[in-house]
């Protein structure tokens, strides 16, 4: 009965090991803090969040700091992609398209370099960009 139950928990933790370990764990919410852009000029950003589920759902949340504006918080979806274990590419649902200007790369999908993933710190380069990230 115990031989049952370790080889149990030993092929559990198996498995769990191995589910999308050829994809970096972006997993969870994410606080973008700074973009630092081609220029080297930096700007500080605290209202806007990635989130990842399954390594494949995407979520833009922005919080508007404003009380005046129309819309205190707007929020997009989109998929994620991971051609590549440094590289991946977030598509936008068609549905936000009307939003899509309000989005940091402001179209339709975005290609990263992954250049930092840790459990707390997420850096991200597009076209020269780099986008630093915190765990939320």
């Amino acid at each position: 009965m115990k031989k049952h139950v370790l080889l149990s928990i030993l092929l559990v933790c198996l498995l769990v090991s191995c589910i999308n370990s050829a994809w970096p764990d972006v997993d969870g919410m994410w606080q973008l803090k700074t973009i630092k852009d081609k220029t080297g000029r930096i700007q500080t950003v605290d209202t806007i969040y990635y989130s990842f589920q399954a390594q494949r759902m995407f979520t833009f949340s922005q919080l508007n700091a404003l009380p005046m504006q129309f819309e205190s918080t707007l929020i997009m979806y989109g998929y994620v992609d991971f051609p590549a274990k440094d590289c991946m590419v977030i598509q936008m649902d068609s549905s936000g398209e009307g939003w899509f200007w309000k989005l940091p790369w402001q179209s339709k999908s975005i290609t990263y370099v992954i250049q930092k993933l840790t459990c707390k710190e997420m850096i991200l380069e597009s076209e020269g960009d780099i986008y630093r990230f915190i765990k939320f």
